[in-house]
């Protein structure tokens, strides 16, 4: 009896020390490669100030183009804030500093940000701009171990 305990305790750890504990993922290893794919630019010919959405599509794949899950990401937005709106009302000299709302499963968040990718090594990042009289242009950069990638993301106004 006491030797299958310790036989399922060992196999119970076994299965533990493969998959395993959770948390915020791991690095890319090595040779690995990040695609960022998604609006990369916004003309708006309103001259309105409004807040639109974008999507930008991160893909991670090792060396031999497999897709890898539960990739930890570092995303920076250098223009991103936690509330656009908060930034207008109390510092609206600096808006043009502030443009642009993250977004993390729903939840507005600053940069950087650190996420991980879908089961298909995919992180769809979310995000909330200015539109409208005004035009600027920033970088996202993505890392993860040795793997990073840069996506220019511009507002024209007409």
């Amino acid at each position: 009896m006491i030797k299958k305990f310790i036989y399922s305790v060992f196999f119970v750890c076994l299965i533990f020390a493969f998959t395993g504990c959770g948390g915020k993922g791991s690095d890319a290893p090595a040779g690995s490669t990040v695609t960022i794919s998604g609006i990369d630019s916004f003309a708006d010919g309103t001259g309105l100030f409004s807040i639109q959405t974008g999507r930008l599509f991160i893909v991670v794949e090792n060396a031999k183009g497999v897709p890898l899950n539960n990739v930890k990401l570092n995303i920076t937005f250098p223009l991103a804030r936690t509330s656009i709106v908060t930034t207008l009302f109390n510092d609206p000299a600096n808006l043009g500093g502030y443009l642009v709302l993250l977004q993390d499963e729903g939840s507005d968040t600053n940069s950087p940000l650190e996420v991980t990718t879908d089961i298909n090594g995919v992180y769809e990042l979310v995000f909330k701009f200015w539109s409208g009289g005004i035009a600027y242009t920033s970088d996202v950069h993505v890392t993860t171990g040795t793997a990073d990638a840069v996506h220019e993301f511009a507002v024209t106004s007409s």
